[in-house]
């Protein structure tokens, strides 16, 4: 078996009624990759929790945005801005 990477971010101050939908979007966002393997998003009224599974490990801060960061951000609605200042790296 290949090594995997267990990646887990954290996105604080979204408007509580956009967090069970975003959580939603993200877990099917992320399961479309077939380098993104047991993806889940969890919202619990105040923290977006996105955990997943990846042979990549994002090398610098530029690829983590584009693995993780942006697909998070996109999913959700066009009049919430998130700040990627928010959403902080677990693991």
């Amino acid at each position: 078996m290949d090594l995997m990477f267990h990646v887990v971010l954290e996105c604080e101050g979204i408007h509580p009624e956009e967090g069970d939908q975003a959580a939603t979007n993200i877990t099917e966002e992320f399961s479309k990759n077939p380098w993104h393997h047991n993806p889940k998003c969890t919202w619990d009224k105040t923290t977006l929790r996105l955990e997943v599974d990846t042979p990549n490990a994002p090398i610098c801060e530029s690829c983590l945005s584009r693995r993780y960061v942006d697909p998070m951000a996109a999913s959700f609605p066009s009049t919430t801005t998130i700040n990627q200042n928010g959403i902080n790296i677990l693991d």
